[in-house]
C-alpha cells in the first residue's frame, strides 16, 4: 500500500505531503480522477506583481556608503532576531494549539516559508558582516590599529634578510669567472624582484612607509 501511494504521488508529480493532504480532502486513488481532482481542487501559486519605487539617497563617500552597508547589517541582524525570538515559537505555539486541519496546514506553509526566508536572511548577513570585517580590518591595518605597517616592513626585512644574502652569495667561491659573473646576474634579477615585491606590498597598504622608516635602507 505504501509503495502504491509512493507511485501514484510520483505519477502526479506532487511532494507525498501534498499528496497526503489531498487524499484527506477527497482526491481519488484512481489516476484518472485524481488528475481531473487536481485540476479542479490543487491551488495555484500566483505571485503577485509589485513595482518598488527608487528614492535617492545623500552621501556618496566612501564613509557614506560604509554606514550603509553597516545600516544594511543592523537591520537584517534585527530581523532575524525577531523571527527566531518571536515569529517561529508563534507560530509552533499556535501549530501546537490548532484545531482543524486546514489551520495546521495554514500554519505548517507559514513555518516553511518563514524558515526558507530566515536561511535567505542568514545568508545575506554573512556576506555583508564579511564584507564589513574586511573593510575594518583593512582600515585598522592601515592605520596601525591591528598590523602597523612600520613593524611589517621591520618583520619583512628581517625574514627576508637570509634570503638577500643567498642571492647575493650565490656566486661565492666560482673558479670560472664567466660563470660566476652569469650567476651574479641572475642573482641580482632575484634581489630586485624581491625589493620590487616589497615596495608593491607597502604601496598597497598604505602608500608610504610610516614617519621613522626610510624606504631605501630598508629595502637597501
Amino acid at each position: 500500500m505504501e509503495n502504491s501511494h509512493k507511485s501514484l504521488a510520483k505519477k502526479l508529480g506532487i511532494p507525498r505531503t501534498s499528496y497526503i493532504r489531498y487524499l484527506k480532502a477527497g482526491m481519488s486513488l484512481d489516476l484518472d480522477e485524481a488528475r481531473e481532482w487536481l485540476a479542479e481542487n490543487k491551488p495555484e501559486r500566483s505571485r503577485i506583481a509589485i513595482e518598488y519605487p527608487s528614492k535617492p539617497v545623500e552621501g556618496g563617500s566612501s564613509e557614506a556608503r560604509f554606514d550603509r552597508l553597516k545600516a544594511s547589517e543592523k537591520y537584517l541582524a534585527e530581523q532575524i532576531a525577531g523571527i527566531q525570538e518571536t515569529t517561529l515559537p508563534d507560530l509552533v505555539s499556535r501549530l501546537s494549539d490548532c484545531g482543524t486541519d486546514k489551520e495546521r496546514v495554514g500554519i505548517e506553509k507559514a513555518l516553511a516559508q518563514v524558515s526558507r526566508d530566515l536561511l535567505g536572511l542568514r545568508k545575506e548577513h554573512r556576506t555583508i558582516s564579511k564584507t564589513i570585517s574586511d573593510i575594518e580590518l583593512k582600515k585598522e591595518s592601515l592605520t596601525g590599529g591591528m598590523v602597523p605597517v612600520g613593524f611589517m616592513i621591520d618583520s619583512l626585512t628581517k625574514c627576508l634578510t637570509p634570503a638577500f644574502s643567498f642571492a647575493r652569495n650565490l656566486s661565492h667561491g666560482m673558479a670560472d669567472k664567466a660563470e660566476a659573473a652569469k650567476i651574479d646576474g641572475i642573482s641580482s634579477s632575484i634581489v630586485k624582484a624581491l625589493q620590487d615585491s616589497i615596495k608593491n606590498l607597502i604601496t598597497e597598504l598604505r602608500g608610504v612607509v610610516p614617519v621613522g622608516y626610510d624606504r631605501e635602507a630598508v629595502l637597501a
